[in-house]
């Protein structure tokens, strides 16, 4: 069965419909019966399209970001990257999201974005293979002509503590967080050079700026997206491709659900928060998403080679 995709569907709203009254009325429908993981992803993206039915209201028209564009996203089934995926549709984009192992993960994703109206399709690769990593840009540049914004977002988040880190625990961080990044820019860069152009905007960490104890290989996996993408800076400037990074600081995903919910961590909690300049422990990923989509924009046309932190204050200092 092909992939389910889906048509691009223009806002529309009579002139005396009521903004409030229609997110309020959303907000009851889409999320009750859903876990409290599930709410809090629904209400980061409702807030953006709330913002976005706000102003179409207000000046009858919509601004579309990326309309007619191809954004290909890795770790989009999850996440940041979900929710970068969810965003990015929103813009018009037609978004390619890409799960690690799992289909019905990409597809839940894009099956939320049809809804919106958006459109997409789901894919299926493990990044960490440069072969799959080939056939999927090949396919995507076969379908759709050309891809417009890359977005690594793929990543693990692991302990390698010395003495007792496991060796294949060490390779996959390498592999996933780092190698990965290199495959995709690798394989789409060529394609946009070649079209004139294009965005691409890979996720670094807060912990590339400063040392995590007993995450020394994500630290160091991190350091090495930012550097990669300062370097190639250097190559893709030239050619029209624009390269820049985002460190988020800690961010509320799945990964960390356990950690911001159970009882257990509510001391670790407390101390992070004083830790934290802006007191907010957790950063939305929908705040991530947002910068994300600024990189991938013409608003960002003499960005290159930057990585820009995304942390709540936390590597400000002491």
């Amino acid at each position: 069965m092909a992939p389910k995709t889906g048509p691009r569907m223009p806002l529309k709203r009579s002139r005396g419909a009521c903004p409030k009254a229609f997110a309020s009325s959303r907000r009851k429908t889409r999320l009750s019966g859903k876990s409290e993981q599930a709410v809090h992803f629904e209400l980061a993206i409702i807030r953006f399209w709330d913002h976005r039915d706000r102003w179409a209201f207000k000046e009858n028209r919509v601004q579309i970001m990326f309309q007619g564009k191809t954004a290909l996203v890795t770790g989009g089934s999850s996440g940041i990257g979900k929710v970068i995926s969810l965003m990015l549709a929103a813009e018009g984009a037609h978004v390619e999201v890409v799960a690690s192992s799992d289909m019905s993960k990409a597809q839940a994703v894009i099956d939320e974005i049809v809804e919106k109206g958006g459109m997409g399709t789901p894919h299926v690769a493990d990044v960490r293979k440069p072969s799959q990593v080939v056939e999927l840009v090949s396919n995507i540049e076969g379908r759709r002509g050309k891809i417009d914004v890359l977005v690594t977002a793929a990543g693990i988040f692991l302990p390698t503590a010395i003495g007792e880190a496991d060796v294949d625990v060490f390779d996959q961080m390498i592999d996933t967080n780092l190698k990965s990044t290199f495959y995709c820019i690798n394989a789409v860069a060529p394609g946009m050079a070649a079209n004139g152009g294009g965005k691409i905007v890979c996720i670094s960490s807060v912990a590339a700026f400063v040392g995590v104890s007993g995450y020394s290989a994500y630290c160091a996996t991190k350091a090495g997206v930012m550097m990669l993408v300062r370097s190639l800076a250097l190559e893709l400037a030239p050619k029209g491709i624009n390269i820049n990074a985002v460190a988020p600081g800690n961010t509320a995903t799945p990964i960390n659900a356990s950690i911001r919910q159970d009882p257990e961590y509510a001391s670790y909690l407390a101390e992070m928060e004083k830790k934290t300049p802006s007191r907010v422990t957790f950063s939305d990923p929908a705040d991530i998403a947002g910068l994300v989509l600024f990189l991938a924009s013409d608003k960002a046309r003499a960005m290159h080679g930057s990585t820009v932190l995304m942390d709540e204050g936390l590597s400000a200092g002491i």
